[in-house]
């Protein structure tokens, strides 16, 4: 989860270029007749923040979404959809927005999926990097049973620009039973139930432990090597968050660091407890490869 900044291209802005260069095109009728109309509703979505609880779908796009959906999946070169799109898709994230793993994220997701939104199908701030693991989570879904929706917006829902989750470690630390990924303390009602819909949204528990085991057993090597070499502990796990909250404040790594320092148990085992006998530490020679 990662706050993104708007693409540069403006959605209306785009929209209306769009609809001057379909104006001799065979759908030149088409784009003229809905164009008002097709505007109001960008706008809508921008003043909604792309909200699918008070956004509806439009009849007029489900009777006819070819066309739309002809400027995603067939954009002609140099029109201004495909070069806005050829500039989205060039974006080099070092994690995936929505679920905050490592690696770029080279495709682009709906937020409004094109098959009920086909007019949404170009516009940017309906299109945000993913990982193809969270599109394969996220698909089509958009509000749950409560009709509430399901997924943080990376454009428009400011709160994620903060670390919004932690991790707690369970006890035995050498080997802990469990990894809970847990929103933060202090997130407003609304917003901790949106998160809390998010991270089921895309299977984020299951995902996250599998990564935070190793992450946390490479951790525990690191503090034994340091201890060996009566380094400060502390000040080197500050050093890793630090680095990773360039990366992103809810990527992976950051949110581990920053629960273990917050963590004052596993902290203090970290630092004065009986680490596992089986752990490596350093040769004591500088010399030694």
């Amino acid at each position: 989860m990662t706050k993104l900044d708007l693409p540069e291209k403006g959605s209306v802005e785009l929209l209306k270029e769009i609809i001057a260069e379909r104006s001799k095109g065979v759908n030149a009728k088409f784009f003229a007749k809905i164009g008002d109309d097709w505007t109001e509703r960008v706008q809508a979505f921008i003043d909604a923040a792309g909200n699918p609880e008070v956004i509806k779908k439009w009849d007029e796009s489900l009777a006819n979404p070819t066309p739309f959906l002809t400027l995603y999946n067939s954009p002609a070169e140099g029109h201004a959809h495909q070069l806005v799109l050829s500039a989205m898709r060039e974006k080099k994230l070092q994690i995936c927005p929505s679920c905050g793993e490592d690696g770029t994220p080279f495709t682009l997701d709906h937020y409004l999926p094109k098959t009920d939104f086909p007019h949404f199908s170009v516009i940017p701030a309906n299109l945000s990097p993913m990982c193809d693991i969270c599109q394969g989570h996220k698909l089509t879904e958009t509000l749950d049973k409560d009709d509430l929706r399901i997924f943080i917006h990376p454009y428009f829902d400011q709160f994620v620009e903060n670390r919004v989750l932690r991790i707690v470690v369970g006890q035995p630390y050498e080997a802990p039973h469990s990894f809970e990924l847990v929103p933060i303390d202090g997130l407003e009602a609304d917003l901790e139930a949106l998160l809390l819909r998010h991270v089921a949204g895309l299977k984020l528990q299951p995902r996250f432990v599998h990564f935070v085991k190793e992450m946390h057993g490479h951790l525990v090597r690191i503090v034994a090597n340091m201890r060996e070499l009566d380094q400060n502990v502390v000040h080197q796990i500050q050093s890793f968050r630090k680095l990773e909250a360039r990366r992103g404040k809810n990527g992976w790594r950051h949110i581990y660091f920053a629960s273990v320092l917050k963590d004052e148990p596993l902290l203090d085992w970290l630092l004065n407890g009986q680490l596992p006998e089986f752990i490596d530490t350093l040769p004591d020679s500088d010399d030694d490869d």
